[in-house]
């Protein structure tokens, strides 16, 4: 039997999102997403993408920033976790949920740099 709980949960904070465009046809937007969790030992963090029924209108995409929680012997300190995330096509931005905030990241923002080919 797995030591690695059924279900993940959300980290505590997202601290940043460093998004990018990537040279390709069609051009793709990835985001590399920063956060923390209230201890070591936190596995398999990931965006879980909220479900719809037809793209949202505003083009804005909703994601849970989870992970599974350390299992036993975990130090009590705030530590840092990562995910990454390609947009879905056609995204104008993507708004990411932790258990004490939300961060967004949006193609007009300005923020949004070119990776280099």
């Amino acid at each position: 039997m797995s030591s690695v709980p059924q279900h993940p949960q959300l980290v505590l904070e997202v601290t940043t999102i460093d998004t990018v465009i990537k040279e390709s046809f069609p051009p793709q937007v990835q985001s590399t997403v920063y956060g923390t969790v209230p201890s070591t030992g936190w596995l398999q963090p990931h965006l879980a993408p909220y479900t719809y029924v037809q793209a949202p209108p505003h083009g804005i995409y909703k994601f849970d920033f989870v992970a599974f929680p350390a299992q036993g012997g975990a130090v009590k300190v705030i530590a840092t976790i990562r995910s990454i995330l390609m947009w879905p096509q056609g995204a104008l931005g993507i708004r990411v949920y932790a258990s004490t905030n939300a961060q967004e990241s949006l193609l007009d923002s300005g923020n949004v740099s070119r990776a280099e080919p």
